[in-house]
């Protein structure tokens, strides 16, 4: 089931960075060792937090194509349109 998406990780008001998940996620990042942090969990709602915190028209196409050798997850596309 798709969830919903949620901060895993935030800078507060005084600075300092609070971890939501523990332990805190981080993918692999080629021009640093220690990885990249994670901070958001997109989920089935990413479209709508996109068009909240820019004010732009947000479209979500999956593309697969089996002749292209495009097939599987992570094959969406976000198109922003400036509103």
């Amino acid at each position: 089931m798709v969830e919903p998406s949620k901060p895993l990780a935030r800078l507060r008001s005084d600075g300092v960075l609070e971890f939501l998940k523990d332990p805190p996620e981080y993918h692999g990042n080629p021009i640093d060792g220690k990885g990249a942090l994670v901070t958001w969990d997109y989920g089935y709602d990413m479209h709508q937090l996109i068009t909240y915190w820019t004010s732009f028209s947000v479209e979500i196409t999956r593309f697969s194509d089996r002749h292209q050798g495009i097939l599987g997850e992570y094959t969406e596309v976000i198109l922003c349109r400036k509103r």
